[in-house]
């Protein structure tokens, strides 16, 4: 993608403040449950928008390169960044800061590393799919081919996968049918945002009703409104709140200007997934400190400490730390280049 799109930057913020609001856990009630249905595929989907595909073999080994830089190996400093921070505040033995590190280059879902893990996902499903567009040429084929992964290991499981493996890749085919959609359905989704037709603005209303109803429902019973296969209809479900949010956001984003700290913090998403745990346990000590606690029960409390934890990690790891060495920022290249208008 060329040029800056607001929608997406506001969209990307919605997706990490879900993904910062989840791990709030049982605290924020509905809320969590609610964030679960949607805010690690929202994550992928977005991704997708970025997607390029190659035309020749090497323009497929600068691209593989470019990954590399701009995903792998920020995701790997950060990894001993968390380490060495953990170390420190909880002056750890050589033996538990040994397990520590076990555990976070383990990136697997549920360990505790907080969004580490799907950076380390994201990572391996950018090259499985850049590598089969390479392959297949036809981005509707490739997003059929990984309609067809997700539906089949859905309802056979084939692999009896019950253990996530490194860097949780065995989730892939749960995640790739989204970031292949998001590449699929991106100019539909742009189109729809810069038509300005009257037809257009009554679709958009209506699908946003539509929607918000679903998503309502949702949030209601905590989990995806199905009366048929959980596979298909969890899946469905998936896509309708995606939309919800999409559309949302684009509405939104219409009310922000360009230097607005909303779609900032939305285009630091990359650095704040991987400092997630740091952020949380600074402003607790922080709170802690100045004689506050803090004390999350309500999806309420838990939404106002997700804007805490966002402002304050946009500041100090984007802005400060990333800003400093740009190779932390997910923007990095070969040529040591800082791009903030790519992620």
């Amino acid at each position: 993608m060329k040029e800056r799109v607001k929608w997406v930057d506001c969209l990307r913020l919605l997706a990490i403040f879900s993904i910062y609001l989840f791990h709030f856990g049982d605290a924020a009630g509905k809320a969590y449950l609610f964030a679960d249905l949607y805010h690690i595929k929202l994550f992928f989907f977005i991704s997708g928008f970025f997607f390029a595909g190659v035309a020749g073999a090497e323009e497929l080994r600068k691209r593989l390169i470019k990954i590399v830089f701009r995903v792998g190996v920020p995701t790997l400093l950060f990894v001993l960044i968390n380490v060495a921070f953990l170390t420190v505040v909880n002056r750890y033995s050589i033996d538990k800061v040994i397990s520590v590190l076990q555990v976070y280059i383990g990136m697997k879902k549920g360990s505790g590393i907080g969004g580490l893990w799907f950076l380390g996902c994201f990572f391996f499903l950018s090259v499985l799919h850049l590598v089969v567009s390479y392959l297949v040429k036809n981005k509707y084929l490739v997003f059929a081919l990984a309609l067809a992964l997700y539906l089949y290991i859905g309802f056979a499981n084939p692999f009896k996968l019950t253990e996530h493996l490194f860097a949780s890749i065995d989730l892939i085919p749960q995640f790739w049918v989204f970031y292949s959609l998001g590449s699929v359905v991106f100019p539909l989704l742009q189109k729809m945002d810069t038509s300005g037709t009257t037809q257009s603005e009554i679709l958009r209303a209506g699908l946003l009703i539509l929607t918000g109803i679903y998503a309502g429902m949702c949030f209601s019973g905590g989990s995806y409104v199905s009366y048929g296969s959980a596979v298909i209809f969890n899946f469905a479900g998936a896509i309708i709140l995606i939309l919800f949010f999409t559309i949302i956001a684009q509405y939104i984003s219409k009310l922000l200007r360009d230097s607005s700290i909303i779609l900032k913090i939305g285009r630091a998403t990359f650095v704040l997934c991987a400092t997630e745990n740091m952020t949380k346990r600074i402003v607790a000590d922080i709170l802690s400190a100045a004689g506050a606690e803090i004390e999350i029960s309500t999806p309420i409390t838990a939404a106002i400490f997700t804007v805490i934890y966002l402002l304050f990690g946009y500041l100090l790891w984007f802005r400060c730390v990333a800003g400093i060495f740009p190779i932390l920022s997910g923007h990095y290249s070969p040529k040591q280049k800082l791009k903030t208008d790519k992620k």
